[in-house]
């Protein structure tokens, strides 16, 4: 389950079998404490930027 900042649930597995949830959060809704109290065994946290074109 992925729960908000807000506590809305923004995902969730509903079945017994195991499943990978995948979202885009907004960063700017959540401050490091948030990030920092995750599970490391349970959640990796990657960040996929785009690049600025000139």
């Amino acid at each position: 389950m992925i729960i908000s900042p807000r506590g809305e649930v923004l995902a969730e597995v509903t079945s017994d079998d195991t499943a990978v949830i995948r979202t885009t959060i907004d960063l700017d809704q959540s401050g490091n404490w948030y990030l920092g109290q995750r599970r490391q065994d349970l959640l990796r946290l990657s960040y996929e930027g785009q690049g600025i074109s000139m």
